[in-house]
C-alpha cells in the first residue's frame, strides 16, 4: 500500500486506491461492524470470526467496516455473495484498500477454512426448492376452504368470464 501511495503524482487526483478482484483474489466486506469513534469492532461474532483467520484485515474507507483479503481461495458453491452486512466477492469487483491494517503482522493468505466458516455462518444459500415432477398432482392444502379459494381465484383469472362461485 505504501509504495503506490508514495508514488502518486501531485498533478493527478485519486480518491481511492484498490484493485480488481479475480485471478484467485477474494475480498470480504463487513459493513457497519466498527464504531468509527473508537475503532472497536461492535459485533462479537465478527470478532470471533477474525480470530479464526490469519489473513490480512483492514478498516474500510468509511471507517465503519472491515475488509478481509485472501488469495488462492474460492467462494463455496453453497454460498451466496451477499446477505445483510456481509459481502464476499472473488471477481468482477473493485476492492478499495486503505492500508489501515487491523493486525500488524498479517499478510494475505490462502485460508479457505476461514472463508468457508464465514460463508457458512452468514451466506449459506437456502435449500433450493425442487419443482414437482411434470404431471405431478398438487398436494391438497390442509385447509379445504383455502384450496377452494385458490381454485376459484385461478378459475376467475384464467377464464374470459366470471365463473359461478362454489361456496
Amino acid at each position: 500500500y505504501e509504495i503506490p501511495k508514495r508514488d502518486w503524482s501531485s498533478d493527478v487526483c485519486f480518491s481511492d486506491l484498490g484493485f480488481m478482484l479475480g485471478d484467485g483474489w477474494l475480498g470480504v466486506d463487513l459493513d457497519g461492524v466498527v464504531d468509527p469513534a473508537t475503532g472497536k469492532i461492535t459485533d462479537p461474532e465478527v470478532e470471533a470470526w477474525l480470530a479464526t483467520t490469519e489473513s490480512y484485515v483492514e478498516t474500510t474507507p468509511s471507517k465503519t467496516g472491515l475488509h478481509a483479503i485472501f488469495k488462492g481461495v474460492e467462494i463455496p458453491a453453497w454460498s451466496q455473495n451477499k446477505r445483510g452486512f456481509v459481502e464476499v466477492y472473488a471477481d468482477k469487483r473493485f476492492f478499495t484498500v486503505t492500508g489501515d491494517a487491523r493486525f500488524a503482522d498479517r499478510e494475505v493468505l490462502a485460508d479457505q477454512a476461514a472463508v468457508d466458516k464465514l460463508c457458512d455462518r452468514w451466506l449459506r444459500k437456502d435449500k433450493p426448492r425442487t419443482p414437482p415432477p411434470a404431471g405431478a398432482k398438487r398436494k391438497p392444502h390442509p385447509d379445504p376452504s383455502a384450496d377452494d379459494y385458490a381454485d376459484r381465484k385461478s378459475t376467475r383469472l384464467n377464464s374470459s368470464h366470471v365463473s359461478e362461485s362454489r361456496m
